[in-house]
């Protein structure tokens, strides 16, 4: 009886020891989720600086204010900037869920079946 109650704490043990690094890695990409924002935020300033810089002078420029040949178009870019946005608004509420039910999960437990609970 006792070898059973002693390989079920070791195996929540290791549970318990994956459900603390989830969290930890979670909380990284949490960070890095961070920095995306600050870089796409940084993104946008520099399009609306570089846009307000060459202003309309250039007759070489289409509607768009980007020369012929250069690529993606100033509207694309922001289309683009959109779509990150709506990613990163995905991946945060994502995130969310997953960092809470880690932390209920890795919580020290205070009734012995709480693992059973969804």
């Amino acid at each position: 009886m006792e070898g059973c109650l002693m390989e079920d704490k070791m195996a929540w043990s290791r549970v318990h020891g994956e459900l603390v690094e989830n969290h930890r890695l979670s909380q990284e990409m949490n960070a890095t989720l961070a920095r995306t924002r600050a870089c796409s935020a940084d993104l946008l300033v520099c399009i609306a600086a570089d846009s307000s810089y060459r202003g309309e002078e250039d007759q070489t420029k289409g509607d768009n204010g980007v020369k012929a040949g250069e690529g993606l178009t100033r509207s694309a870019v922001a289309e683009l900037l959109k779509k990150l946005d709506s990613h990163e608004e995905e991946l945060a509420g994502t995130l969310q869920t997953v960092l809470q039910s880690l932390r209920r999960l890795s919580a020290p437990e205070k009734v012995s079946d709480s693992w059973e609970r969804p």
